[in-house]
């Protein structure tokens, strides 16, 4: 089978990006000719990755957007990876509906979070959107929610015509049915087990707890720092890997910005802390307790995180009320304290992940629904 796999970055690099490029990897390797057409925002690291497996990978730009369109009918199957070109989305889904599949890792939160969160988009975005649209005089509200406007009238028309959809939990399926009144089958994420090293040189002397993700308010970043501060003198660092908006925002005794990280410090902050925090808010899924489970490696999750489904409280992680900074305190201080707890959890995590969660796994299920 032939496979055209579509995505589009907005603005930075991080889990549905790199799913992308495992499903491209993961495709492959049941013997399917995959290309990934990729538009929006790419870095060095990701054009490494791309190197470094191989993978069949074009940019899409004005210049070359009406030929792609047009060789799409040599494929078999058009893959629409989490987000995409909402624009070019609407015309391939036009003209090759029955080819196309929407995985869907998330619906877009600045066109939606007004339903699923019941919250102001602005507040969130504003920050993005200015960055994003570079013209001072554009970058205000009233113009956001003209865009936001424009991308949900198509995208509901677009969506509304897509052959089959898959989300990756049941949560994003119950946002897809009560948004698009469509139904789904839910296929959950998975990781490369190869990408993770083992035995790796430790960065951090100091005994450590470690968040990795974007510095928003959606990651929670900011109630995860106050929890730390309030665990009183314990002997522990709190290392954050990442960037984002709230970068700037975030300091405190005890506390390492490690910034971005590549992937052989990524393994060696895994492999070296002692349980990962990552109570994020209004989560569909989210890979980091699957990586840090490589490692054996407990992770503390949000209770309404669709990472719940597969990693049982109390027996793979250690659920939390994502707004209750008491909560996430108390969490951290049961697994600080208690080291069988620590490696029963982690144990636990490694064997799910390795046997359920393992991309050639995931791949395999969606080729099995896709027929």
């Amino acid at each position: 089978m032939k496979v055209a796999i579509f995505h589009h970055a907005y603005g930075r690099i991080g889990g549905a990006e790199i799913q992308t490029l495992y499903h491209s990897i993961g495709f492959s390797h049941y013997n399917h000719e995959t290309k990934v057409f990729w538009s929006g925002f790419i870095n060095n690291n990701l054009r490494k990755f791309i190197a470094k497996y191989g993978i069949n990978f074009e940019t899409i730009g004005v210049e070359n957007i009406g030929k792609i369109l047009n060789s799409l009918s040599d494929y078999d199957l058009i893959f629409l990876d989490h987000h995409t070109n909402p624009v070019l989305t609407y015309f391939i889904v036009k003209k090759y509906k029955e080819k196309t599949v929407w995985y869907c890792g998330d619906v877009f939160g600045p066109i939606y979070d007004d339903i699923v969160l019941e919250s102001e988009p602005w507040e969130t975005y504003k920050q993005q959107f200015k960055k994003l649209v570079k013209i001072p005089l554009l970058g205000n509200k009233y113009v956001f929610n003209l865009f936001r406007r424009a991308y949900r009238f198509l995208d509901q028309r677009t969506i509304k015509k897509i052959s089959k959809i898959i989300a990756n939990s049941n949560k994003v399926a119950k946002q897809i049915k009560k948004i698009y009144g469509r139904e789904s089958v839910v296929v959950h994420p998975g990781i490369m087990l190869e990408e993770f090293s083992m035995r790796n040189k430790r960065l951090i002397d100091d005994k450590y707890i470690l968040f990795v993700g974007a510095l928003t308010e959606r990651k929670n970043i900011k109630r995860v720092v106050k929890a730390f501060q309030s665990l009183g003198p314990k002997g522990v660092r709190l290392v954050i890997v990442g960037t984002g908006p709230l970068y700037n925002q975030i300091s405190g005794k005890n506390i390492t910005l490690f910034g971005p990280a590549s992937q052989e410090e990524l393994s060696s902050l895994y492999e070296h802390c002692e349980f990962v925090v990552y109570p994020t808010m209004a989560e569909a899924f989210g890979t980091v307790p699957l990586e840090a489970a490589i490692y054996k490696k407990p992770s503390i999750i949000s209770e309404d995180s669709g990472l719940t489904e597969v990693f049982g409280n109390m027996t793979e992680a250690i659920h939390v009320n994502p707004w209750s900074i008491e909560d996430i305190k108390t969490a951290m201080e049961v697994l600080l304290n208690n080291k069988e707890l620590r490696h029963e959890l982690g144990k636990n995590a490694q064997k799910k992940t390795i046997e359920q969660l393992n991309i050639y796994e995931v791949c395999r299920k969606i080729l099995d629904y896709i027929g």
